[in-house]
């Protein structure tokens, strides 16, 4: 009865026509008009050039007055999608019968940012909550500054302790021309782990805790280029170079953890092609994303041992079926050779990419297919909460949109060593699914909290919760 209720699920949601975007202004009739003045107000610490960059006009563009609607509601989602601003708004008037001047009105974020974290290094929430280990937390506390030079630049310096020990210096999004095509970045990571997985067994991540001493050492300096070929299209490059170390007794609990090796040394080179047109990059509910990945990995020495590539094709597809309801499709593919990586270098799914009512799983490989389905129902969408009694507007309204969901998740994870035979790691090699229902709560500063009641093909069933979009 399962496979007939999310197989119908799948037919209608494949056959499902999206639907034209309700107009936002009063239809005004067929006539031309040209942009003549594009105004920025409130602006205060934000480049101009930042925020017309991601117009798809200029000034003196002509527009039909049919495609006014269109053009204000593509290119707010344009400026939204920075993650600059609490909120956005376009506004325009027609002069003369024949211009039309445009005024954006923004509200600017706060930038820098003495931020906190608290990260549970587990294969997700849900698993920690089931089996609280204190050990597999850590504490963060760092400076961030966000739109740094108000070009959109990142600046960050953070450390964290606990579960592991690290320094993050980043440099991003550092921009190389006046049109802001090409950017530049640079990552230094330092880490030091007294906890580490070291094995998957029985479908669940086995680790080790070493109180005396580092179970592995990690560092790796990362340099960036992006070439921005227009507001929709990326290609960034990946140099990284890399360290790493594991203890003598992580390596007696697996000689396979480096493939027969205690260190590795190597160097990386990773492409990536990302097209997004997501009316929402944080919690998008319809528009389209692709992103292709291919990463070389390359010993530095004979001893390292360490010679692979991997590829990740990712594909959503978003649709509005209607004012309040809303389909979403995910699929992703992930495909490493060779077949044999050492388990350093196993992908799984369980903290990023995972099928829903399987929370409570590692399943590791080289090769893995994870499709995902969503039909969401808007309860509440961009309601403004104003809360009086703080002085402070950045922080005084907070946006809040809810929506109730069911899901459908497919997922297969492929492993060519003997590794989920002699392990009993039964998930791997053998379709998995996952359905349930759930509720989304998107909010301030691009705050996404997930609650979901799920079951899985093993006759599993809980609640589960997590802090980001499936899309």
């Amino acid at each position: 009865m399962n496979y007939i209720i999310i197989f119908f699920f799948i037919i209608i949601c494949s056959n499902a026509k999206s639907q034209k975007t309700d107009s936002i202004l009063t239809n005004i009739g067929s006539k031309k008009y040209i942009i003549r003045n594009i105004k920025v107000l409130n602006n205060k610490q934000t480049k101009e050039k930042i925020i017309l960059n991601e117009l798809d006009f200029t000034a003196d563009t002509e527009i039909d007055s049919t495609e006014i609607s269109k053009l204000l509601t593509q290119n707010h989602q344009n400026i939204s999608n920075l993650s600059l601003f609490n909120f956005v708004y376009i506004d325009y008037n027609i002069s003369e019968n024949k211009y039309l001047d445009l005024t954006i009105t923004v509200e600017e974020r706060w930038y820098l940012v003495p931020e906190m974290s608290f990260e549970i290094e587990e294969q997700n929430l849900n698993h920690w909550i089931h089996n609280i280990d204190y050990h597999y937390v850590s504490f963060g506390a760092g400076l961030v500054k966000y739109n740094f030079r108000g070009l959109n630049e990142k600046l960050l310096l953070f450390f964290i302790y606990g579960y592991k020990n690290s320094l993050h210096i980043n440099y991003l999004h550092i921009k190389l021309d006046k049109k802001h095509k090409h950017l530049l970045g640079f990552y230094l990571n330092y880490q030091q782990q007294h906890s580490i997985d070291y094995t998957t067994f029985n479908n669940q991540a086995l680790g080790i805790t070493l109180d005396s001493d580092n179970a592995k050492l990690y560092f790796d300096a990362i340099l960036s280029y992006k070439y921005r070929k227009n507001i929709y299209e990326n290609l960034t490059f990946f140099l990284k170079y890399n360290f790493q170390s594991i203890n003598d007794t992580i390596f007696l609990l697996n000689p396979l953890y480096y493939n027969l090796q205690k260190k590795i040394n190597y160097i990386s080179l990773m492409s990536e092609y990302e097209y997004s047109n997501l009316d929402n990059k944080i919690y998008p509910t319809y528009g389209e994303y692709v992103k292709i990945s291919f990463l070389k990995i390359a010993n530095l020495t004979r001893k390292d041992n360490v010679n692979l590539f991997n590829l990740r094709l990712t594909f959503k597809k978003l649709i509005k079926l209607s004012d309040i309801f809303f389909y979403g499709n995910q699929i992703i593919v992930f495909f490493s050779n060779p077949k044999n990586i050492s388990y350093n270098f196993f992908y799984s799914l369980r903290r990023e990419y995972y099928i829903r009512g399987f929370e409570h799983y590692t399943i590791t490989g080289s090769q893995y297919l994870l499709q995902q389905n969503s039909i969401r129902y808007k309860l509440i969408a961009d309601k403004i909460l104003y809360l009086k009694f703080i002085p402070f507007r950045k922080f005084n309204k907070i946006p809040l949109s809810l929506y109730l969901s069911a899901h459908s998740d497919f997922g297969y994870v492929k492993d060519f060593t003997k590794m989920y035979l002699t392990n009993n790691n039964d998930l791997n090699n053998r379709l998995l699914y996952g359905y349930g229902l759930g509720i989304d709560f998107s909010t301030y500063y691009d705050k996404v909290l997930r609650i979901e009641y799920s079951f899985n093909n093993f006759y599993e069933h809980g609640i589960f919760f997590a802090i980001k979009s499936v899309f």
